[in-house]
């Protein structure tokens, strides 16, 4: 008997988030409204990528939505946002992940 080969990228069904909570949640790791948009892209399910950035008071950070699965852009094996942190140099001074949706909740990361 062979072994199907299972796609991780794929495999599960996850809810996907809405513009309006992948915002809040923009909003809250940034501690303002006050984002700019750098990229977003959407497909026939929503929003799979969704770049901003913020001030901060030791520069800048910039975060990445990304929702799980394969697409032209991305690929995630979770949905998540990520962080890069800069100084007012634009040097990169952290990086990692701030948020995941586990069971359609956002886990904040510390």
């Amino acid at each position: 008997m062979g072994k199907e080969a299972i796609n991780l990228f794929e495999a599960g069904s996850d809810t996907v988030p809405s513009e309006e909570e992948i915002r809040s949640v923009f909003e809250n790791l940034a501690g303002a409204p006050d984002f700019k948009n750098i990229r977003k892209l959407e497909d026939d399910e929503g929003i799979y990528l969704w770049e901003v950035s913020a001030p901060t008071e030791d520069g800048r950070a910039k975060y990445l939505y990304i929702r799980k699965g394969t697409h032209d852009e991305s690929r995630s094996l979770v949905t998540k946002i990520s962080f890069s942190r800069f100084d007012k140099a634009g040097a990169p001074v952290e990086s990692g992940t701030a948020a995941k949706l586990i069971d359609g909740e956002w886990d904040m990361m510390d």
